[in-house]
């Protein structure tokens, strides 16, 4: 059961991993490189100043791209919402380095 489990995992990955390459762009995949811009929306913002304000508007266009790409990849991979939800909430648990 264990064998059949693993081949299936694997057999997933690749499928994903196949999709998502042959989706990305030279310029969406050095996007992803930088995924650093992600450690910004972990973060909240300490007041409601007009500084912080404006760096979480500076922070939505920087990510704009990044939603863009997902909103595009995601419908291809074929995989229900709460997988996607579950993916999305990695994001706040681990380092982004962790992520790559």
């Amino acid at each position: 059961m264990q064998v059949v489990i693993g081949k299936a995992i694997t057999y997933e990955q690749q499928r994903l991993i196949k999709i998502v390459q042959k989706q990305l762009s030279e310029i969406d995949k050095q996007h992803l490189k930088e995924l650093y811009e992600v450690t910004r929306i972990k973060h909240e913002p300490k007041d409601f100043s007009i500084n912080e304000v404006k760096r979480e508007i500076e922070c939505g266009k920087d990510i704009q791209s990044l939603f863009q790409l997902a909103n595009t990849i995601l419908p291809q991979l074929k995989i229900s919402n709460e997988s996607i939800k579950y993916y999305a909430s990695l994001v706040g648990y681990y380092s982004v380095y962790k992520l790559k």
